[in-house]
């Protein structure tokens, strides 16, 4: 298994594993966090897998940020902004900003700021998949992994 990741993890541009990791942690803190308010109380299970889903759904489609691609001259998957990528962008932008609006037509009082953490920990975590997902198609399509 670790062979094989060593394998992947070097056919991809170094700034895309970074920014893998980045989210890895963030989505981390934010699942630590999420854990303790649901054993306080604060969030309920219905609302914390709905969040989450939620935030995955919306990290999966923003991942589509960066269009991943094959360099052949460096053997890489490699990352860039486009067109798409930046309207992509804009609207990850705007939903970021009008979170807790868009979190209060759903759910109210002191639950909206777990429940926007639980939307931001699923983004993250759907960005990690999109990333994962994409990385994977382009090296199958490469023939470096099954």
């Amino acid at each position: 298994m670790l062979k094989k990741r060593k394998k992947i993890s070097h056919h991809v541009d170094k700034k895309i594993l970074m920014r893998a990791r980045i989210f890895g942690f963030v989505s981390l803190v934010f699942v630590f966090i999420l854990g303790q308010d649901f054993f306080n109380g604060t969030i309920s299970l219905a609302y914390l897998l709905g969040a989450l889903i939620v935030g995955i759904t919306v990290g999966m489609l923003a991942s589509r940020m960066y269009h991943l691609s094959w360099d052949h001259d460096g053997k890489k998957v490699v990352g860039r902004l486009d067109a798409v990528g930046i309207v992509v962008l804009v609207l990850y932008i705007l939903f970021a900003i009008f979170r807790k609006t868009l979190v209060g037509v759903v759910v109210h009082g002191p639950m909206i700021g777990t429940v926007t953490i639980a939307v931001m920990g699923g983004l993250f975590l759907g960005q990690i998949l999109g990333i994962r997902n994409g990385v994977r198609g382009i090296l199958k399509a490469e023939g470096i992994i099954e």
